[in-house]
């Protein structure tokens, strides 16, 4: 037997056995039948209470595959009271009616926080969330992702714990860099559209583009939400919790009606490999990396690119910018207007002041 393929169990100081379980659906299975364990996804392990019994058990259920080793590079466990704080915060999440990304994102970022600390919630401090903001900007993450542990710590401390401290102050947003949203122009979208022959993913990208959908929404797209006698896509619980109400392209439409006659979607329109689930987000993703490749464009593009360019293009053609924001979902106006700094609508009919001083130097010379 391999060293790769056997079980490997190391105690700690902490009177846990820390055992490494290559996966196979059984073995899983068994070691669940061992009382007090718990499964450690950041080191991908499983912690067991350091006795006699669990000695047994393991020995039982997996005789000669085991070997004790003397160390492991582990990360700490949470303990009682950070296992507790990360449950109170789930359940201020729920009070609050976040969505379930926000709850992935948030309870995954107060983890990380406080296996990073090493402390019970009740000791923290305002400087040990400033020390690890300082960690994370230290470590060149993005600026966005600084922000999204700054959300999350405010609502471990403000919600969960109750402290008072003047927030801005102490967790101070990094300046965003306003970056101008990358888009194709109608040719290129045309292209990326035709490079794929799958019914699915064509329909998937068509609907996209033609509706200005985000990815969750696009993929959680059910049956009924599609209008097409009114011509319109509704879109349940989109950023925000909110719904709202865009376009139907008729053409999108004929390509939706082809696909279903194919794979007969019955409750979501682009269903997932697992039965009853939607198509996850990172196969989505997957559908435009490959018709990026297929169609040979230089500029980068993924699903929220479609997105931009839907924006960008209704602009472009003379749509109000009220409508706009309305279609896209955005609460704010100013969110919207960062696409009149990409659209060339009016920008193509500025004339650039050197063809003006030629143009003038040629008549003159003219005369």
């Amino acid at each position: 037997m391999s060293f790769t393929q056997s079980i490997r169990i190391h105690s700690d100081s902490a009177h846990h056995l820390i055992v490494k379980l290559p996966f196979s659906k059984e073995r899983v299975s068994k070691i669940r039948t061992i009382a007090g364990r718990q499964w450690d996804k950041d080191n991908k392990c499983w912690y067991l209470p350091d006795t006699p019994q669990s000695h047994t058990k393991l020995k039982e259920l997996f005789g000669a595959q085991i070997q004790y080793v003397s160390e492991f590079s582990a990360k700490p466990l949470l303990t009682p009271p950070q296992i507790q704080a990360i449950k109170l915060a789930e359940r201020e999440l729920y009070l609050l009616s976040r969505s379930a990304d926000t709850h992935k994102s948030y309870l995954g970022s107060i983890r990380r926080f406080l296996l990073h600390t090493q402390k019970d919630p009740e000791d923290l401090t305002a400087n040990d969330a400033q020390e690890f903001l300082l960690h994370i900007l230290k470590s060149k993450k993005s600026r966005s992702y600084a922000s999204g542990y700054i959300s999350a710590l405010k609502h471990l401390y403000g919600r969960v714990l109750r402290k008072t401290f003047d927030f801005e102050q102490v967790l101070p947003r990094p300046k965003k860099a306003q970056k101008l949203p990358k888009v194709l122009n109608t040719e290129e979208v045309f292209r990326l559209l035709e490079a794929l022959s799958n019914l699915k993913h064509r329909a998937l990208l068509l609907l996209t583009y033609s509706a200005g959908l985000r990815l969750q929404e696009i993929v959680r797209l059910r049956v009924e939400d599609i209008d097409a006698e009114r011509g319109l896509i509704y879109v349940r619980k989109g950023k925000g919790i909110k719904d709202r109400c865009s376009i139907l392209s008729s053409f999108a439409l004929d390509a939706l009606r082809i696909y279903a006659r194919e794979y007969h979607p019955t409750s979501w329109i682009f269903p997932g490999a697992k039965p009853g689930r939607h198509l996850h987000k990172r196969s989505a993703q997957k559908v435009i990396e490959n018709a990026h490749k297929k169609s040979d464009i230089d500029k980068h593009a993924s699903m929220h690119t479609l997105r931009h360019c839907f924006a960008t293009h209704l602009l472009d053609n003379g749509t109000d910018i009220r409508y706009i924001q309305v279609l896209l979902g955005h609460t704010h106006s100013k969110t919207t207007e960062i696409y009149t700094h990409v659209t060339n609508r009016d920008i193509r009919k500025i004339e650039s002041p050197l063809d003006r001083i030629m143009k003038n130097k040629i008549n003159s010379e003219l005369l």
